[in-house]
């Protein structure tokens, strides 16, 4: 009987083997492929607390500003000779950052500020709905007050909007 016959040697190497990067063992891969996997996670996790603190303080801007504007609605008043007036506010953070135009659009008080901020409040004396406008580092707000039934007068307050990685917008 004669002995068996083999086939030649291959010069591939065998399928396990083939796939895998020279050199590379597998406790190598398995720290790569951790390493790949928590930075992933971390930049997730990272996005997702700005996402959330941006909403946030969007949220907590919008309502201070609409606090804001209703404190100072309800200390106008309308002399008999159809002027405007405000009563004095208990806090200087709302004196501050609250401009009031008579319904001609003259200044009846308000902060002085810089030209771009002056000029941001100005285009805003004459809005007929409530408005909202953010430049750079502020987000205004505007509405016209009614009294009887009739507008007499805009209200525009100012807040600061240092908001993470954005300005509210």
């Amino acid at each position: 009987m004669r002995g068996r016959i083999h086939p030649p040697p291959s010069r591939t190497p065998p399928p396990s083997t083939a796939t895998r990067a020279p050199g590379r063992t597998l406790r190598a891969r398995i720290g790569w492929t951790t390493a790949v996997v928590t930075a992933v996670a971390m930049a997730a996790m990272i996005g997702t607390v700005i996402l959330v603190l941006t909403t946030l303080t969007r949220n907590n801007i919008d309502t201070r500003l609409q606090d804001q504007l209703a404190s100072v609605s309800t200390t106008l008043t309308l002399g008999p000779d159809g002027f405007v007036r405000a009563a004095g506010t208990p806090a200087d953070s709302i004196d501050d950052t609250t401009w009031i135009y008579q319904i001609d659009g003259a200044l009846v008080e308000g902060p002085t500020t810089g030209n771009r901020v002056q000029n941001v409040v100005a285009s805003l004396s004459d809005v007929a709905k409530e408005t909202k406008i953010e430049r750079e580092d502020r987000v205004f707000l505007a509405a016209p007050i009614s009294r009887r039934g009739e507008k007499v007068a805009v209200v525009v307050v100012a807040a600061l909007a240092w908001v993470v990685g954005t300005v509210c917008g």
